[in-house]
């Protein structure tokens, strides 16, 4: 098959050090041609009801219910991320057992309950100092000193959750003679491959009550699966604006948080911004968020817009909007 192919291209004129030339450019998307996409289907994470991962049970419970129903697959920018990951994983992991040995790279966890299966992987397992690490990649790393206790719990809570429940499962089933005493995340920012650490000691009673929750968020999905229930436990936060189920019929809460996150556009409010924009920012607003109401409101600086400039009356006034 040809590199080539069928490409919608775009011709530019460009001058460089005073030469000019004509190259063709493309806002395509060419995943499939230059990567192989049967080769990065995330086989670990493949939908079977019966078979629920640790991780996916920290998720929102809603959109991994329906990636049963509806087959979701992956699209091309979750398996680039997902690419990206494994290289990051793979490295360090190679790295930690040629450089301190004595480690069990990605050890899986089966956990049996009596009619599904929870699904987990260890990163690394270091021998000799009982340590289990789990490896992390994310697009920033943060200051922790500058993070406040509620904002480390948002960023970085799930994270914490899920490896004590690891470790819990472990120490009750193959660690039991000799358990794991401390646990570690490792954060690499993917942007320049810079590392922080978050670290602790293993608590049993923490990590029991934390894997003992995602047993029951496992069994509430499964129920959900093999009864014909529809799931009725989400998570809502501003990442429901990428969702493949945030619409009214599969998650209505989620649809209606979206709205709330995305600028009403009108007529008139385009006209506004076009008016007050400066370089590519508003110079003023037109919408904002009411967080009692939970609706947009128009600014004082768009009503006097629609007023001044526009000649509405206050019944005109009223009925821009979305």
């Amino acid at each position: 098959m040809s590199l080539a192919g069928i490409v919608n291209y775009i011709e530019k004129q460009v001058t460089i050090l005073d030469k000019t030339l004509t190259v063709r450019t493309s806002d395509d998307n060419l995943f499939e041609k230059y990567f192989d996409v049967s080769e990065l289907k995330n086989k670990w994470h493949e939908k079977k009801v019966g078979k629920y991962h640790f991780s996916q049970l920290l998720g929102c419970l809603r959109k991994y219910y329906w990636s049963f129903q509806l087959e979701l697959k992956d699209t091309p920018e979750q398996m680039g991320i997902y690419l990206i990951g494994t290289i990051l994983h793979r490295y360090i992991q190679e790295n930690i057992e040629k450089h301190y040995g004595f480690s069990i790279i990605e050890r899986p966890c089966v956990d049996e309950c009596d009619d599904f299966d929870i699904l987990g992987k260890v990163d690394v397992i270091d021998i000799l100092e009982h340590i289990e690490t789990d490896i992390k990649t994310t697009q920033w790393l943060p200051i922790f000193a500058d993070l406040d206790e509620s904002k480390f719990e948002e960023k970085y809570g799930k994270y914490i959750l899920q490896v004590l429940a690891y470790a819990y499962f472990l120490n009750k089933t193959y660690f039991k003679i000799d358990p794991l005493q401390t646990l570690r995340i490792i954060l690499v920012d993917k942007s320049n491959l810079a590392v922080k650490l978050i670290e602790f000691d293993f608590d049993e009673g923490i990590g029991e009550y934390f894997y003992l929750k995602i047993r029951e968020r496992a069994k509430y999905l499964h129920d959900c699966l093999t009864l014909l229930q529809v799931c009725d436990q989400f998570h809502l936060d501003k990442n429901c604006k990428f969702c493949p189920v945030n619409d009214t019929i599969y998650c209505p809460e989620g649809a209606e948080l979206v709205k709330s996150l995305t600028t009403p556009e009108t007529p008139e409010s385009l006209e506004f911004k076009q008016k007050y924009e400066v370089n590519g920012r508003k110079k003023k607003p037109f919408w904002k968020y009411d967080e009692d109401t939970k609706k947009w409101i128009k600014s004082k600086e768009f009503v006097k817009f629609l007023k001044e400039e526009k000649e509405y009356s206050d019944e005109q006034i009223e009925e821009v909007g979305w």
